[in-house]
């Protein structure tokens, strides 16, 4: 969680983003290279890691990382009573101007 503190947000590439030749030639989208570059590294430290991690030194019970296989039915029973509940939830929370003054996170710049 350090490492992706100090590296993975927008702050950092903001600060390294400027040197990149790719990111040089087309400024006006540096917002969509910074958001691109904080997706990609939670990807790597949050996903491929553990993932690679989790392949080199192997659990006994795969299911304690949640890497393993899963019984769908039974996933299925627990998850969509949640959807059902959650889906008015979202509608109604994202029915309101002020759920649009805050997401997207990235808005790309306007010409």
């Amino acid at each position: 969680m350090l490492v992706v503190d100090y590296f993975g947000w927008q702050g950092p590439f903001r600060k390294i983003g400027r040197s990149i030749p790719m990111v040089q030639q087309d400024i006006k989208n540096f917002s969509f290279y910074a958001q691109l570059y904080t997706s990609l590294s939670f990807m790597l430290f949050f996903f491929l890691i553990p993932l690679g991690f989790n392949s080199i030194f192997p659990l006994k019970e795969c299911n304690k990382t949640g890497l393993g296989m899963f019984n769908a039915r039974e996933a299925f029973k627990t998850y969509i009573p949640l959807v059902i509940v959650m889906l008015p939830i979202v509608w109604l929370a994202t029915s309101t101007p002020d759920f649009y003054r805050f997401y997207p996170l990235y808005r790309p710049e306007t010409l």
